[in-house]
């Protein structure tokens, strides 16, 4: 047997042998943390500054360019975020699907906070599809509506000088349904977490109309919601006829028409199959619906405005303006003279993470608001995946043999 001597000495073998290993290890894993810390650095410093990194002149507002502004009238820097779909976990999802949903929340968070204070905009929109489904039921709507103002959007992150930001949540088939879906309890439910369906705010120059364009085609479910827009519609064009001179904003969610060819999506409706026949879904207005619409809110003499629309996850710019000859409105891709429609490209990681950025300023000349609009996007949700996991192992890497250097 050893004495207290020889397992004292071979205790002491043992501890200067697992320092040394320790010491060892930890030497290793210096490169392989300074690797990590690197890349984490990197990351971090691309996707809280990429409007500044990528696309900065789409990044900023049009006045930031060196455009000029008379001060007498209210500029318009408006952020518009399209179709953010939020989703919801059932009972039944497993961990990953919830890691997921958490992860999406944070992510579509990260654009708009990155993006607010970096533009610091007077006005926020959503345009529609808000949540990702119609047919959930009322708690999952509640408990996906405090994620919404919870998680993503924080109306607080941005203020004016008088401590107040407009803020627009148009309604999407996927938060009321398409016209043949649309119940009186779904729109209740939305107007109570999110606001109205239809109004228009009167501005200092212009003014702001939003529209729930989801009733204007039929067959509808419940006759009621068709015609309280198109006599909404009406209430608009009385007022821009007592003020022909304001330009409008008009924000809806469904794109107005136009044939194959000019956007991703070409014109399609689908219908019920039943008695009735009821709209199921629609890529656009029809064309009907399109020129009645326009011809209420702008008016076919000097039509003065901007529309913003999402529903088009892919995005699109479109110009309307009438045509006498045939006595109907007429469309062409890209920015035109007339009344310009800029479909916003979806906010989702699959899309590229987009903000749309709409800028209106005072034309003196012209005497009338001249608006201006560009795309800035962030990058698919991956690499915000992978920045957040690359963070985790620098610092679980980095911690002890920060710890080791503090005290070697």
């Amino acid at each position: 047997m050893l004495d207290f001597t020889s397992r004292s000495r071979f205790h002491l073998f043992l501890d200067t042998h697992n320092n040394a290993m320790i010491s060892l290890h930890l030497h290793l894993l210096r490169w392989p943390a300074y690797v990590t810390l690197l890349a984490a650095l990197l990351l971090n410093l691309y996707i809280y500054n990429y409007p500044y990194l990528q696309n900065r002149t789409e990044c900023i507002w049009r006045d930031d360019r060196g455009w000029n502004l008379d001060k007498s009238h209210e500029e318009v820097h408006l952020l518009a975020f399209g179709d953010p779909q939020i989703r919801g976990a059932s009972n039944t999802s497993n961990w990953r699907t919830r890691l997921d949903i958490f992860g999406n929340d944070h992510f579509l968070g990260h654009i708009y906070r990155v993006m607010a204070k970096r533009t610091k905009p007077n006005q926020v929109s959503v345009l529609g599809d808000l949540l990702s489904s119609q047919w959930i039921t009322d708690d999952e709507f509640e408990r996906r509506a405090d994620r919404y103002f919870g998680r993503i959007f924080d109306e607080s992150l941005v203020k004016n000088n008088d401590g107040y930001v407009m803020w627009y949540n148009i309604a999407g088939n996927h938060d009321i349904g398409y016209g043949g879906e649309m119940t009186r309890e779904r729109i209740d439910r939305f107007e109570n977490r999110f606001g109205r369906v239809n109004y228009y705010v009167p501005r200092k120059g212009y003014r702001v109309v939003v529209l729930n364009n989801l009733a204007l085609d039929g067959p509808v479910y419940e006759q009621q919601f068709q015609n309280d827009c198109w006599m909404f519609v009406d209430m608009v064009r009385q007022a821009r006829e007592q003020e022909p001179d304001v330009s409008t904003i008009l924000m809806t969610h469904v794109p107005l028409y136009k044939p194959a060819g000019i956007c991703a999506d070409g014109p399609m409706f689908k219908y019920y199959d039943n008695e009735y026949k009821w709209l199921r879904s629609q890529n656009h207005l029809s064309e009907d619906a399109t020129n009645r619409l326009l011809d209420g809110i702008f008016g076919r003499e000097d039509p003065r405005g901007v529309i913003l629309a999402g529903h088009d996850h892919e995005g699109c710019v479109s110009s309307y303006s009438f045509d006498p000859g045939h006595g109907n409105w007429t469309v062409e891709g890209g920015r035109g003279n007339a009344v310009s429609e800029y479909t916003v490209r979806s906010m989702m990681g699959e899309f590229g993470g987009n903000t749309g950025l709409l800028t209106g300023s005072w034309n003196d000349t012209e005497g009338k608001y001249d608006f201006d609009y560009s795309l800035c996007p962030f990058v698919v949700q991956h690499l915000w995946w992978a920045t957040k996991v690359v963070t985790i192992i620098a610092t679980i890497v980095a911690l002890p043999v920060a710890v080791s250097i503090h005290y070697s």
